[in-house]
């Protein structure tokens, strides 16, 4: 069972960082050229991500792997790292981040005004930033988006726990 171990490694190390990187600066080409690239381009992001994803599923079904030993399980509390006091206040700051989040997705959904200056905001940011190419530009690109994102936050904190 070792050599699977290995082998997602070498997957890990080698995947996203080597190939990831041409494939994206030859993606970045292709969109130039014609938009709906980007769909394309999401799909084979969820592929990649969820191939090994089945695979450590693979090795929990058939190895010595649990599901506590890639991190999925209950929520754990630890006031002894930081002290109850930072985890507390953490604990806190983190609520009331939620609280201001759920403020501006119903804010935008009731507020012209609060939405125009979120737009303008968003395209702000998007002119400084160096991944605009990636960047969901029409319904559809933003349903796929959605997906890829799920996808990736999904896929980082499994492997995160091996």
């Amino acid at each position: 069972m070792e050599i699977w171990y290995w082998l997602l490694i070498v997957f890990l190390v080698t995947y996203e960082p080597v190939y990831g990187y041409f494939d994206f600066q030859r993606f970045k080409e292709r969109v130039r050229q014609n938009p709906k690239e980007r769909v394309r381009y999401y799909e084979k992001v969820m592929i990649g991500l969820w191939v090994p994803t089945l695979v450590i599923l693979g090795m929990i079904l058939i190895g010595p792997l649990t599901i506590g030993d890639i991190g999925l399980g209950g929520i754990q509390w630890n006031t002894q790292t930081l002290g109850p006091w930072v985890s507390y206040i953490a604990l806190g700051l983190g609520s009331v981040y939620l609280l201001i989040l759920i403020y501006y997705v119903v804010g935008t959904r009731v507020s012209e005004k609060l939405r125009n200056k979120l737009i303008q905001a968003q395209k702000q940011e998007l002119a400084k930033s160096q991944f605009t190419e990636i960047m969901p530009v029409s319904q559809e690109n933003k349903k796929v988006w959605t997906f890829v994102s799920c996808t990736a936050g999904d896929y980082l904190s499994r492997v995160s726990h091996l």
